[in-house]
C-alpha cells in the first residue's frame, strides 16, 4: 500500500470519493438544519392561514416553499452517507435510503401544487402516505447504521425521534424543528470528527 493511501486512511478518508461524499453529506446536513430552523420560525407566523394580512399570508407561502429544501436536503445527506459508509449499513441501510428517498421526492409535487394554487393541499392521502413512508425509510437506515456502528447510537435515535415529531408529521410544538436542526448539526460534527482529516 502506498504512503499516500496509508495517510488517507489514517486521516479517516480512504479515497477521494469518500472525501467528496463527506463534503456533500455535511453540506446537505447544514442546509437541512437551516431549513429546520426556518420552519420553526415560519410556524410561529403561519399559525392562522385564514389571515390574509402580512406577515401571515406571506409566511404561509414561505412555509410551503421551505418544505422543498426541508425534504430534499435530508435526501442528499442520506445518499452521501450511503456512499461514505461504503454499503456497510447493509441491506437495511440501502432499503432505508430507497424508501425514504421515494417518500421525500413524493412531497415535491404536493408543495409545488400548493404554492401554485395559493393554499395548502394534501392531495388526498398522498401527504400522509409519503410522511409515513419517510419515517419507515429513516428507521430502516438508522437500524442498518446502528447495527454496523457507523454513528453513535444516541445520535441515530435522536435523528429518528426528531424526524417523527418535527419532520414529515410535525406532531410536536412549533419549536420542535429546532430539535431536528440540532440533530443535523450533531451528525455533521460527528462525521467531521470520524471521517475528516486529522489536525
Amino acid at each position: 500500500m502506498s504512503r499516500l493511501a496509508v495517510g488517507a486512511i489514517d486521516h479517516g478518508i480512504a479515497d477521494p470519493r469518500s472525501a467528496t461524499a463527506l463534503g456533500r453529506a455535511r453540506a446537505a446536513l447544514y442546509v437541512a438544519a437551516a431549513a429546520a430552523v426556518a420552519l420553526a420560525v415560519l410556524m410561529f407566523f403561519a399559525t392562522n392561514s385564514s389571515d390574509e394580512s402580512f406577515p401571515y399570508k406571506t409566511a404561509d407561502y414561505l412555509l410551503t416553499a421551505n418544505g422543498i429544501p426541508f425534504m430534499l436536503a435530508p435526501l442528499a445527506a442520506l445518499l452521501a452517507l450511503r456512499t461514505l459508509f461504503g454499503g456497510r449499513d447493509g441491506r437495511l441501510g440501502g432499503a432505508g435510503v430507497a424508501v425514504m428517498g421515494a417518500a421525500l421526492v413524493a412531497f415535491q409535487p404536493i408543495f409545488i401544487y400548493s404554492i401554485a394554487v395559493g393554499r395548502e393541499e394534501s392531495v388526498g392521502p398522498a401527504y400522509v402516505l409519503a410522511a409515513l413512508a419517510s419515517i419507515v425509510g429513516l428507521a430502516l437506515f438508522v437500524a442498518g447504521s446502528w447495527r454496523a456502528g457507523l454513528m453513535p447510537r444516541w445520535l441515530l435515535a435522536l435523528w429518528l425521534i426528531a424526524w417523527i415529531i418535527a419532520g414529515a408529521l410535525p406532531i410536536g410544538p412549533n419549536g420542535a424543528p429546532l430539535l431536528l436542526a440540532v440533530a443535523y448539526l450533531a451528525i455533521a460534527a460527528d462525521l467531521g470528527r470520524r471521517h475528516g482529516p486529522a489536525r
